[in-house]
C-alpha cells in the first residue's frame, strides 16, 4: 500500500506532486516500489520518513596489492533528505573511506578500519575501529558520495582480508560478525543490500514553503514546520486518518463505540448469568427441588405442572393488590387465572426459610 501524498504513476493526481510519485515495477518477477523514475528502490513508507535499498562502495585488491575490482558508490535526491538515524560505516583491515556531500554546504567525513591480524578482529557486533568503523552523518544531506582507499593495498591482511566496504544504513541495523564479514566467503556486501536500509526523511515543499503557506493538510489536521524547512500535517487530538487526503481526519467515534459496545455486551453476559444462578437459587430455597421429586414420583407431568414467573405475572395481573385473597405467616395467596381460564391460588413468598419448603412450594 503507498499512502498519500505519495501515489503511483506520473502526472495520474494519485500524488501530491511529481516529487510524490512512485513507480511500480515487476521485471524482476517481484512487485518493487521506485522512488519517481531512478533506480532507488522503496522498502517502506511512514508519516515522516521512507526506507530505501542501500548501496556498497567497495576495493579488493590481488595479492600483490594490485587493484581488482574498484566500485564508488553515490546518489542523489531532489525533494527529500537522507536521516540522521543513519550511520556511516567502513568494513577492512588496512581501509579508510570518505563520504562527501551537501546540506545547504559542502560536508565531508572519513572512517577508518585497521587490524593487523585475524585475532585482532573482535565478534561481538561493535564496530570500535578494529575491522570496522562508524560515524554519524548531519541532517539534510540529498547527496553523498562515498569513496575507498588503502593503506598498504591490503598486502599485509591479504591472506584475511581482500577488500575493504563502506556503506550508509540505519543505525543498528547492520550488526558486524567480526573475521568471517572480512573474509572473501562472507558474503558481507549481499548481506549489506539486503538487510541494510537507508532511511530518508520526506516533507511537504522543502524548498518553497512552510505553514503560513500549507495547502496540503486537510480538515481537522494541523501543519507543523520542519527544520531544515518544508512542513508536514497531522490529525488533530481525537481525529485519525490521513490529514492530506480529503474529506480531512475523521473523529474517533467509531472505534470508541465498537468498544463501548464489546464492554457492554460482556457485562450483559455476566449480569444475566448472575441472574440465572439467582433464580436456579430461589428456586431450590422455595421447594423447587422438593416440587421436581414429586413431579418425578407422580410418573407424569400432567399431574403437576412448573410455571415461569411471566406466567404467574400474568395470571394475578402482576401480583394486583385486588388479587389477594389471603396471607400467610411466609407471604401472600393470590387469586390467579390461567390461560385456560382455569382459577388458581398462587402464594408469593415474603421471605425464604428451608424448613419451610413444604408448606412453601
Amino acid at each position: 500500500m503507498v499512502p498519500y501524498p505519495f501515489g503511483i504513476g506520473k502526472d495520474t493526481g494519485c500524488s501530491l506532486d511529481s516529487s510524490f510519485y512512485v513507480t511500480c515495477n515487476m521485471s524482476s518477477g517481484a512487485q518493487k516500489l521506485f522512488l519517481g523514475s531512478t533506480n532507488i528502490e522503496i522498502y517502506n513508507i511512514s508519516d515522516s520518513e521512507f526506507r530505501i535499498r542501500t548501496g556498497v562502495a567497495n576495493r579488493c585488491y590481488n595479492q600483490n596489492g594490485t587493484i581488482s575490482e574498484d566500485y564508488d558508490y553515490r546518489i542523489q535526491l531532489t525533494a527529500f533528505t537522507f536521516s540522521e538515524k543513519n550511520k556511516f560505516t567502513v568494513l577492512g583491515c588496512d581501509d579508510y573511506s570518505s563520504i562527501r556531500g551537501t546540506n545547504g554546504a559542502d560536508f565531508s567525513s572519513a572512517c577508518s578500519g585497521v587490524c593487523s591480524k585475524v585475532q585482532d578482529v573482535a565478534d561481538n557486533g561493535q564496530c570500535s575501529g578494529v575491522g570496522c568503523c562508524q560515524t554519524s552523518i548531519p541532517k539534510g544531506i540529498n547527496y553523498y558520495n562515498i569513496t575507498l582507499n588503502s593503506l598498504q593495498n591490503h598486502t599485509d591482511v591479504w591472506s584475511f582480508n581482500r577488500c575493504g566496504f563502506a556503506f550508509l544504513g540505519e543505525e543498528d541495523s547492520f550488526v558486524f560478525r567480526g573475521a568471517s564479514d572480512l573474509s572473501p566467503e562472507g558474503n558481507v556486501w549481499e548481506r549489506i543490500e539486503s538487510t541494510v536500509p537507508v532511511v530518508v526523511d520526506w516533507v511537504v515543499a522543502r524548498e518553497t514553503r512552510n505553514c503560513s503557506e500549507s495547502s496540503a493538510c486537510k480538515e481537522n489536521s494541523s501543519c507543523y514546520e520542519v527544520e531544515g524547512g518544508g512542513y508536514r500535517c497531522r490529525c488533530n487530538q481525537g481525529y485519525e486518518g490521513n490529514p492530506y487526503l480529503d474529506p480531512g481526519c475523521q473523529a474517533m467515534v467509531i472505534g470508541v463505540l465498537a468498544i463501548l459496545s464489546c464492554i457492554l455486551g460482556i457485562l450483559y453476559g455476566i449480569r444475566r448469568r448472575k441472574l440465572m444462578k439467582l433464580r436456579e437459587k430461589f428456586f431450590e430455597q422455595n421447594g423447587g427441588l422438593l416440587l421436581k421429586q414429586k413431579i418425578k414420583s407422580q410418573g407424569s407431568h400432567e399431574a403437576m405442572t412448573l410455571f415461569s414467573i411471566a406466567q404467574l405475572q400474568k395470571a394475578t395481573n402482576n401480583y394486583s393488590q385486588e388479587n389477594i385473597i389471603g396471607q400467610g405467616a411466609f407471604g401472600l395467596v393470590y387469586k390467579g387465572v390461567l390461560f385456560d381460564n382455569r382459577i388458581v391460588a398462587i402464594k408469593k413468598s415474603k421471605i425464604v426459610d428451608g424448613n419451610q419448603a413444604e408448606s412453601s412450594s
